[in-house]
């Protein structure tokens, strides 16, 4: 190991190139990170001869048994600033243009001497050299376009946007007055070692950059190159997170609750995944657990984003993204690997019938204004269960289990408590709106089907507006404050329009708003323009008909025999039945078990 203090610059000096291996992580800095360190060497620049500005840490090592002119090191640590600081010499280049010179440097001289290697072939050109998107993004913008999405994108505008309103000479001098810690490793030294000090002086690594650096580092280059390509980035796609890895810390989170039974939180994914990988005996063989992982991550992929191929599936798995709550996904991904391990079609409609089973249960929570505590535990621990015997249809096995659980606060509601709740529940207004969306949208498409108005087209809106206009003051009366305050949120008072509607409906008079509700072509919206007045009398008929209409696509166990007037929630001496969405009734023997 070799340590030393350098200026900046000259690591930049010579035939060399840094190149950020594929198990590192993207560049992350962002209008913050960028605009702090610009100021950094404004500061340095003004201050008296000889100051200078620590710039952190460059770790590298020397990239296998490359030869040629060019020197390529791996960099360990250290990318962020490093792209930053090339990107701000590059554009403080294009700021001189042909003729401008800051003392001895010139545009050209800087392009020359401190990003690109001249007259070598395209691959070792650039002195820096980072992966995929980001390369391609850094390649433009040495070339003078900054368009992308991604990180070093926005970098290149954000450097640009910087100098038009400061002065490059002084940022040049900054830059010049910028020195680093270069460690750089043998051959024979093991960057594993040096794996967990990572960015120590820049933005934390995410978890699942630390996990994707541990499957990787250390093995042959050849080996790297291949897993990246055909496992983490086929990840990153699956889970739409090739700018932002966050959905992928939440997919292995949630992936070590269903294996390990432990409510692992997102912060400490990498030490809980290495620590399982390795007593599963799976840290033997990275390559093996790589592609599993790829397998797992394109189906919670299909969960959290979608779509299935499976139009039924689809729709229970659409109605449980739009609810917004996801604690649902360690035993979702358990049924769909379940599914993958049978392949058959009976597997599939099993699939459909359980997914609809968890939708019934966490839409009757909701709208039955029942607490969601403990829902956390109760899905890991059902995903960690053995599982239906062979001649035990999946689905009603995982409604008894669902029903087998003991805790009253996140048992499935029964009918009449949904009723309760929907009368009593604020229905907008934070995570309460989006639930009801989710709700009225699949009550709609359950009516319209295939001519269902779409649902980005589509908002919630109240009928008896949000704010008490002085107009609908005077039309519900004397007790109109009273009267707003109590059902001005309640869904009765809520429904779905599109294309603009709401915009016009605004607080318009209930007789104006009908005229309109008459044109709409969402059922439940044209439907109110049939009634005469907007009082308490019809706010509860239509909640009564919304209840019947979500106690049919959301149904779950019924009475049908006698019960012990003692009885709660968690218990139950009678016969009940059930069924899931449209299916059939089952009868259940094992009543004392079943959750009402």
């Amino acid at each position: 190991m070799q340590v030393d203090s350098v200026n900046f610059l000259n690591l930049l000096n010579g035939d060399v190139q840094y190149v950020v291996p594929r198990w590192q992580r993207r560049y992350c800095w962002g209008e913050t990170e960028i605009t702090r360190l610009v100021e950094d060497l404004l500061v340095v620049a003004e201050a008296k001869p000889g100051t200078i500005h620590f710039g952190g840490t460059l770790l590298t090592f020397p990239e296998g048994s490359a030869a040629g002119v060019v020197t390529p090191w791996r960099v360990v640590d250290g990318q962020q600033r490093l792209t930053t600081v090339s990107i701000l010499l590059a554009c403080i280049a294009e700021q001189l243009g042909p003729e401008g010179h800051i003392g001895e440097w010139s545009r050209d001289r800087i392009r020359q001497r401190r990003l690109l290697n001249p007259d070598v072939p395209e691959s070792r050109r650039r002195k820096l050299r980072l992966q995929d998107a980001d390369e391609d993004e850094y390649r433009a913008g040495l070339e003078g376009s900054c368009t992308g999405p991604g990180a070093v994108a926005q970098a290149w505008r954000m450097a640009r946007k910087l100098l038009a309103t400061r002065d490059a000479g002084a940022l040049f001098e900054g830059i010049q007055r910028l020195r680093v810690v270069s460690i750089s490793l043998e051959m024979h030294e093991e960057p594993q070692q040096i794996f967990e000090s990572l960015n120590a002086t820049g933005r934390p690594l995410t978890e699942s950059e630390k996990v994707k650096n541990w499957l990787l580092i250390g093995l042959p280059e050849e080996e790297q190159l291949r897993l990246y390509d055909e496992c983490w980035r086929k990840i990153e796609k699956a889970l739409d997170a090739e700018h932002n890895s966050e959905r992928i810390d939440t997919f292995l989170r949630d992936l070590l609750r269903w294996r390990t039974g432990d409510m692992h939180g997102a912060r400490h994914v990498y030490e809980n995944f290495r620590r399982w990988a390795m007593h599963e005996g799976q840290a033997d063989d990275r390559p093996a657990l790589l592609e599993e992982l790829t397998r797992l991550a394109s189906v919670y992929g299909v969960i959290a984003i979608g779509p299935h191929s499976d139009r039924a599936t689809e729709r229970e798995l659409r109605h449980l993204r739009t609810l917004g709550i996801d604690v649902h996904r360690p035993l979702t991904l358990r049924l769909f690997d379940d599914v993958d391990s049978t392949g058959t079609p009976e597997a599939q409609v099993a699939l459909t019938k359980s997914l609809a089973m968890v939708g019934a249960w966490l839409t009757r929570l909701v709208l039955a204004n029942e607490s969601t505590t403990g829902l956390n535990k109760a899905f890991v621990a059902l995903a960690r269960r053995d599982g239906p015997a062979q001649d035990v249809a999946p689905d009603e096995y995982w409604v008894e289990q669902i029903n087998r659980l003991r805790n009253q606060q996140i048992g499935v509601p029964d009918d009449d408590a949904v009723r309760a709740g929907m009368h009593a529940r604020k229905a907008y207004g934070g995570s309460a709106t989006r639930a009801t969306f989710a709700v009225l949208a699949e009550l709609m498409e359950a009516e319209h089907r295939e001519e269902a108005t779409p649902r980005d087209r589509l908002t919630v809106e109240h009928v008896m507006p949000s704010k008490l206009t002085e107009a609908w003051r005077q039309y519900l009366g004397e007790d109109a404050q009273a009267f707003h305050a109590e059902y001005v949120n309640k869904l009765a008072n809520l429904s779905l329009s599109g294309d603009g509607t709401n915009a016009r409906l605004g607080a318009r008079q209930f007789a104006e708003k009908r005229e309109l509700y008459r044109n709409s072509p969402i059922g439940m919206t044209r439907r109110i323009a049939d009634e005469v007045e907007w009082n308490e009398e019809t706010l509860g008929r239509r909640a009564d008909d919304l209840n019947e209409s979500i106690l049919a696509r959301w149904p779950w166990a019924a009475t049908t025999g006698p019960t012990d007037a003692t009885s709660d929630r968690t218990g139950s001496a009678g016969v009940l039945r059930w069924r899931l969405s449209d299916g059939d009734w089952h009868d259940e023997s094992t009543a004392a078990a079943m959750v009402l």
